[in-house]
């Protein structure tokens, strides 16, 4: 068996013992609405490669996993009441997707998914309640992140006190100022309620899709140095004031996704008129890479595609 599909299963309580299922690669319990935790015996099978657990609202916990998994792809979106992840998430060197969208109670992340060096993408919209203002302050120094063996037991973080602070200054630091995540390519913390976004996004080099949108930070680190990134959402920051640099170079643009700078309802942001400019000079490097590419023919059939984000330059209230 390499395929188990148990989604919608609204009735399942208690995880069944798979220990048995060797050779199983995917397990999907999507919508399994009253299932709590889901055992030992999943991560026992040393084959999995994905694990879908979106909409299990009644998880609580996950298991520890064990450093010989080849886990890939983790979805937990819509896991409402799981708080934390086990720091034993580090361990999955090979997991290139993990998912929690809309895990809305959501409070901590180990320091230990700084060791995930494979990750393609990152998914933690609105997860509003993560909070990480302790995260890795000791870590900010480039010298002493080296000496930390993220391959070996998981770091775990110290948390605020009052859970009020915690709320208040949600995720005010998510990263540390070394380079991370070295192989991203989408990022989304959309609707998190940032007040701070961490330097060390502007120097994930791979990074080709970042969503910042509804958050409520006033600033931008320097972009300049994303000479991949295609799409920046920055829609609905109230808070904010004013657009970073962003990237003067465009590299690899495919022009398969949608791409550009999407911006609205940012009633803060000052100097639109150079705003505008910035954003369309932007969005010509875009174009510039993807003629270079020798996609002119895909340009001519899809221009509704690459113009569409124009319609998100508009900088209003």
């Amino acid at each position: 068996m390499r395929r188990l599909d148990l989604s919608g299963s609204k009735n399942l309580i208690k995880m069944p013992y798979i220990g048995d299922a060797l050779y199983l690669q995917s397990f999907n319990l999507e919508g399994c609405i009253q299932l709590e935790e889901i055992g030992l015996s999943v991560v026992l099978s040393r084959k999995l490669t994905s694990l879908n657990l979106r909409n299990c609202k009644s998880l609580i916990k996950l298991p520890q996993f064990g450093d010989d998994l080849i886990l890939e792809n983790l979805d937990l979106g819509g896991c409402q009441k799981l708080r934390h992840i086990d720091p034993s998430i580090g361990l999955l060197k090979k997991l290139n997707y993990l998912t929690l969208k809309n895990c809305k109670n959501l409070v901590s992340l180990p320091n230990s998914i700084l060791g995930l060096n494979s990750l393609l993408l990152l998914n933690l919209s609105g997860c509003s309640k993560l909070y990480n203002t302790e995260l890795l302050n000791e870590l900010r120094d480039a010298e002493q992140l080296k000496k930390i063996d993220i391959d070996g037991a998981p770091i775990h973080f110290q948390s605020t006190s009052s859970y009020s602070r915690q709320h208040q200054k949600s995720v005010s630091c998510l990263m540390p100022s070394s380079p991370i995540f070295p192989c991203m390519l989408d990022l989304d913390l959309s609707f998190c309620n940032l007040v701070e976004i961490p330097d060390a996004i502007g120097i994930m080099s791979c990074l080709e899709w970042l969503d910042l949108s509804g958050n409520n930070f006033a600033t931008l680190p320097n972009l300049k140095k994303l000479s991949k990134l295609f799409c920046l959402k920055l829609q609905h920051c109230k808070q904010l004031k004013s657009l970073p640099e962003l990237p003067s170079r465009i590299n690899n643009f495919d022009g398969l996704r949608q791409a550009g700078l999407h911006i609205f309802n940012c009633p803060e942001l000052v100097d639109r008129e150079r705003c505008t400019d910035m954003a369309f000079s932007w969005m010509m490097q875009l174009f510039h890479g993807w003629m270079n590419n020798q996609v002119c023919m895909f340009l001519l059939c899809s221009c509704h595609l690459f113009l569409s984000p124009f319609s998100c330059i508009g900088i209003r209230k």
